[in-house]
């Protein structure tokens, strides 16, 4: 499946990136459900079968690199606000309102202010 994808189909390098990433993920993530540490092995299997097919090109490394950089970031940010509870949000909620309710009436008209000066 990955190497029709990526050989047959002439995906870009980011977009063949993101695709071979997540087939292996979903690889090991099915081999997981099916038996458990089963999706390690799969995945490596499947590194190495794709790696010996004789026409297939792997994209460059660079992409790769920032579709898993952007991965990595996503599933922090949703990680850190999957722990943050309502009840920790009440002593903060007036304070961030206030400071909103600043930086549109005053901040915003003084930028906008300072850009006609510029041009």
């Amino acid at each position: 499946m990955l190497w029709l994808l990526l050989n047959r189909l002439r995906l870009g390098e980011l977009l063949g990136t993101t695709v071979q990433l997540a087939v292996v993920v979903a690889v090991a993530a099915g081999c997981d459900a099916y038996r458990d540490d089963s999706g390690l092995i799969a995945a490596i299997a499947m590194g190495v079968a794709v790696a010996s097919l004789p026409s297939f090109e792997l994209p460059a490394r660079k992409p790769f690199f920032d579709a898993l950089v952007s991965l990595i970031v996503g599933v922090l940010f949703i990680s850190i606000s999957a722990s943050v509870t309502p009840a920790s949000l009440r002593h903060v909620v007036l304070p961030s309102l206030g400071l909103a309710a600043v930086l549109v009436v005053a901040v915003r008209p003084l930028v906008a202010w300072l850009s006609t000066l510029r041009t």
